[in-house]
């Protein structure tokens, strides 16, 4: 049920969002929501002030996709399936995205699938994260950096050594010997 006409009368959940870079507030982000992954629902952008509410009808799964040029796309999933005894009214979340600047030939794969989920806990009978989830999420962006760094210093010392120019060593005793390089 993914026509506007058919969600008339449900629920939703508004879920506020914020993106930023840092401590900056990052204006101008496109926030992409499909029904269970595939099927668009609808396009929504922050405002000048860096918010942005995402009108989500109750008993769906979502997936949404901030995006911003210069900035890798986070993905995030929100279900919002809940007891009927729990779908009587509306309800609120916010989330704030720390977005990721484009780093040329840096691959991040886990940002390619959702980083985070955020579920109805039904013992609080609120919308919250799954905090297993989104912690397993930072920890492989974090291993994705690392390992990037790393690469990247290896790149940087065999460039270096290519680079140094290689001392002449010359047997005294042999003049006349060739010349032998050595890279130190």
């Amino acid at each position: 049920t993914s026509s506007a006409s058919s969600l008339k009368g449900n629920h939703f959940l508004y879920l506020e969002c914020e993106t930023e870079f840092g401590d900056k507030p990052l204006t101008g982000t496109t926030f992409d929501v499909f029904i269970d992954s595939t099927t668009p629902f609808k396009n929504f952008s922050s405002d000048t002030s860096n918010h942005c509410t995402l009108v989500l009808p109750l008993q769906q799964f979502y997936t949404v996709k901030f995006r911003k040029p210069g900035y890798i796309t986070k993905i995030i999933s929100v279900d919002t399936h809940m007891a009927e005894k729990n779908n009587k009214t509306n309800y609120y979340a916010h989330i704030t995205a720390e977005m990721i600047e484009e780093i040329p030939g840096m691959d991040v794969p886990v940002l390619r699938y959702p980083i985070a989920r955020l579920i109805f806990d039904f013992s609080e009978k609120k919308f919250t994260y799954d905090m297993e989830y989104t912690a397993r999420g930072n920890e492989a962006i974090l291993r994705s950096y690392s390992d990037f760094e790393t690469a990247k210093k290896e790149r940087e010392k065999t460039a270096l050594k290519k680079d140094t120019v290689p001392q002449a060593k010359k047997d005294s005793a042999h003049p006349a010997q060739k010349v032998v390089f050595s890279i130190q």
